[in-house]
């Protein structure tokens, strides 16, 4: 629901209470319509200082009583000579943030995560297997003596 309360966690511009090891809690507002693709990607906007190093940081909503994955926040919004989305990862030097974030869809996160999990799962290693065999690398394996 845009307006909705959002929470995401992490690291923005490497911040962290470096005492304890633990990242930055950060909150915001969903700034646009979730159930709409925005820009025709499966991604919606949140209203929050985001600044570089949020990246794949996961942001949270409520949903009935409990906090649910909405996404995973991917970019920034900046002012510069035009609007244009860029990684938050990215310095940004002296471009002005326009407070929004870019957030991927958790469905298209779970959609990763599936396509990941059937192309790696099939190819974990088991005990009797090296970890990467030399088919993997390209190589011709060693002759056995």
């Amino acid at each position: 629901m845009p307006g909705g309360d959002v929470w995401f966690v992490g690291y923005p511009e490497n911040r962290f209470d470096v005492a304890h090891n633990l990242p930055i809690l950060r909150r915001g507002y969903i700034a646009s319509i979730p159930t709409i693709d925005f820009g025709g990607q499966k991604q919606f906007l949140i209203d929050a200082q985001v600044y570089p190093g949020s990246s794949g940081s996961p942001v949270l909503g409520r949903i009935g009583n409990k906090y649910r994955l909405l996404g995973v926040l991917t970019r920034i919004m900046i002012r510069n000579e035009q609007l244009q989305a860029i990684p938050s990862n990215v310095g940004l030097g002296v471009q002005q943030s326009l407070g929004l974030g870019i957030v991927l869809k958790a469905n298209l996160v779970m959609e990763l995560v599936e396509e990941a999990k059937r192309r790696v799962i099939p190819r974990v290693k088991t005990d009797d297997e090296p970890a990467v065999s030399s088919d993997d690398m390209g190589e011709t394996p060693p002759k056995k003596q």
